[in-house]
């Protein structure tokens, strides 16, 4: 069996997929994750194959087409279609497909918004299995994509193509109201990322207070915003470990060196490991890395579905709703003081542990394919 892994060049995109292809990997599957190069890193020591441009290029190229509007603008819902959708396949199906005939696999893996996916296995003739990565989306936006989707099939002469499952990693519980899961979802267990590099952040004399994670993820890049954050959690009495996000430099926070770990990019298991508490942007892998971790949150959303699941997080208990960055350290301090957040947050971490793991999923999608 031979699996081609696909995502968005992002993380949030492409982490959640890597405990299946690890799974897939593990049971004798030829597999290849391919995204952009910048990647590699963090796809470790899995087969992997640049493809692709960077997200930053396809907001470069979208900018060109939509006189200089950026992926922040994307408020309506032709604007995000011509974003994930048009401009993406644009710049990236023909060497998707390149990279596909290369490997010849029997079966294509992708995040829903990866629409190079769906094509590259309707050209191929093999089935396609995406991958939820975050809250069912609205159905506006999905029949937009659905319709832009088959206009691309047709316009490149490709056969219509059906999903032959859904792999979903956002639990159902934590869905909108009215949500029913669609009969062909596989839930997946969430594996909060641990790579390979060492992260032990220490505060010589200060190890018996709480240790606060500032992570506003990799999408939200607004630095102003995370020092104004900073600044008001400091007004505790509490150790911060704060990330700067990819390609930010941790040196220009300027912050007290006893009470605070500026770093990048560092993966959600070792980011979370002594965190009492985490200060987030609502992004769907940083939640759930959280959540499975048994670790309450104050969430302050800013973009695309970030306000969806802050509103599902804060109803089951688990974190508080922040919306402006001087409000935080109150916030902080009541999920610090309330232990009803981290029950919520404890009974949240139990209720994912039942879900099925990477490996078990992967046994079910086998059993799906064609032999």
């Amino acid at each position: 069996m031979r699996v081609l892994f696909s995502a968005l060049p992002l993380h949030g995109h492409l982490l959640p997929l890597l405990p299946l292809a690890r799974a897939a990997h593990a049971a004798g599957a030829s597999v290849t994750v391919a995204t952009h190069e910048g990647f590699a890193p963090v796809v470790g020591d899995l087969p992997f194959t640049p493809c692709g441009p960077s997200f930053e290029e396809i907001g470069i190229e979208y900018a060109r087409r939509h006189d200089g509007a950026t992926p922040r603008d994307l408020a309506e819902v032709g604007a995000i279609v011509d974003m994930f959708v048009d401009t993406r396949i644009d710049l990236t199906y023909e060497r998707a497909l390149a990279v596909a005939r290369q490997h010849r696999p029997d079966v294509v893996v992708g995040d829903t918004v990866d629409f190079v996916a769906p094509l590259v296995a309707a050209a191929l003739g093999v089935p396609w299995v995406p991958f939820s990565v975050t809250t069912a989306l609205p159905p506006d936006l999905e029949d937009a994509f659905t319709g832009a989707l088959r206009r691309r099939l047709r316009r490149l002469d490709l056969p219509p193509i059906t999903r032959t499952a859904l792999v979903d990693v956002w639990p159902s519980w934590l869905q909108a109201a009215g949500f029913v899961a669609p009969a062909d979802s596989l839930a997946i267990r969430p594996k909060a990322h641990h790579g390979d590099a060492e992260f032990a952040p220490s505060f010589p004399g200060r190890e018996q207070l709480p240790t606060v994670v500032l992570s506003l993820g990799t999408v939200v890049t607004d630095q102003s915003l995370l020092k104004a954050a900073l600044h008001d959690v400091l007004r505790l009495d509490v150790n911060v470990v704060v990330t700067t996000g990819a390609g930010a430099d941790p040196t220009t926070l300027d912050a007290p060196a006893d009470r605070v770990h500026a770093t990048g990019f560092v993966p959600m298991d070792r980011l979370l490991r002594d965190a009492a508490v985490l200060v987030g942007a609502s992004g769907a892998g940083t939640t759930l890395g959280a959540l499975s971790r048994g670790v309450p949150m104050v969430l302050m959303p800013m973009v695309a579905e970030q306000h969806v699941i802050a509103e599902q997080v804060t109803s089951f208990g688990a974190a508080t709703l922040c919306a402006v960055p001087d409000e935080v350290a109150a916030n902080v301090s009541l999920v610090l003081e309330d232990e009803t957040f981290r029950d919520s947050a404890l009974t949240a971490a139990d209720r994912l542990e039942e879900l099925d793991d990477p490996d078990a999923v992967w046994s079910r999608l086998l059993d799906l394919l064609p032999s």
